[in-house]
């Protein structure tokens, strides 16, 4: 209740009028509030009616979960939006708000009860004989759709998993087929080329003494992604003029090393979610 703790607005963002109509806010909120002018005298120096004031006054009191305060001075920004930051708990969710629900184990739930799909996109992504999928240049898109596809064949509605999700199980798909390829290695080496599929025979799974060989630079380089151990705030500016705190769930260090030097080749630091981790992974590569 104590209006002197309420977010400050940088005014300076806003334009002329939105400036006047924020500090006749303002005013009739701060009379209202340290009780320094009665409703009359209120709507007399700033035209703001009682049921108006009132109106103000609750959304100044709203909570903004993004901040963990109340919305202060903020909600008297004109044309400003607070009931946007207000979400629904992921049980009460309707199928289109499928933002924070959570998906551990379903992609292999899905293949233990779809035998059929497992097999299928299996042969698809490994150039079996028996697929319908045989192309020498099958991207991954490509297959993620022959997924999907399979899916509605099964009779999967638009509002069950995989279709529920952000990507459509895209990364569930991709960490599925990088499994595939450690336990199917020799049959999976033929999808990068034939001295791939030659030395896969020759060596199997174990790299081991071939690292050994790595002596030049660029010979190899390995790419990964490390989550930094650590929380950050960022206090920003938005432009209608209002001071935004926000928490930096998850800080990743993209990092290429030269496996003959170590030396590091490229970095980037990437201040994402896992949702959407896998694109900076391949913008990275391409830069």
């Amino acid at each position: 209740m104590d209006i002197n703790n309420w977010s400050l607005v940088n005014t300076t963002q806003l334009e002329t009028e939105e400036q006047k109509i924020y500090k006749n806010r303002e005013k009739a909120i701060t009379f209202y509030m340290q009780d320094i002018a009665d409703l009359k005298e209120i709507r007399d120096q700033t035209g703001i009616d009682a049921k108006e004031l009132r109106r103000f006054v609750r959304r100044c009191l709203e909570y903004d979960p993004s901040t963990h305060t109340i919305w202060g001075f903020r909600a008297l920004i004109p044309r400003k939006r607070i009931s946007g930051y207000v979400r629904k708990s992921p049980l009460e969710s309707s199928p289109k708000s499928k933002e924070n629900l959570n998906f551990n184990g379903a992609f292999t739930a899905l293949l233990r009860k779809f035998p059929d799909i497992k097999k299928k996109i299996t042969a698809a992504y490994l150039r079996r004989k028996d697929s319908s999928m045989r192309r020498q240049t099958l991207t991954s898109e490509e297959i993620h759709r022959y997924f999907l596809k399979l899916c509605e064949d099964e009779g999967i509605s638009i509002h069950e998993y995989p279709f529920n999700t952000n990507d459509k199980a895209y990364r569930s798909l991709y960490r599925f087929f990088e499994k595939l390829e450690k336990s199917h290695f020799a049959e999976a080496a033929k999808l990068y080329g034939d001295e791939s599929a030659r030395q896969a025979r020759l060596k199997g799974n174990n790299n081991d003494n071939e690292n050994l060989l790595l002596r030049r630079p660029y010979q190899r380089v390995q790419f990964d992604g490390h989550k930094i151990d650590a929380i950050f705030t960022i206090t920003f500016s938005t432009p209608e003029g209002d001071l935004i705190t926000e928490v930096v769930e998850r800080i990743w260090l993209l990092v290429i090393v030269d496996v003959a030097t170590r030396a590091i080749l490229g970095h980037h630091y990437a201040l994402i979610k896992n949702t959407i981790l896998m694109m900076y992974f391949n913008a990275f590569v391409i830069q």
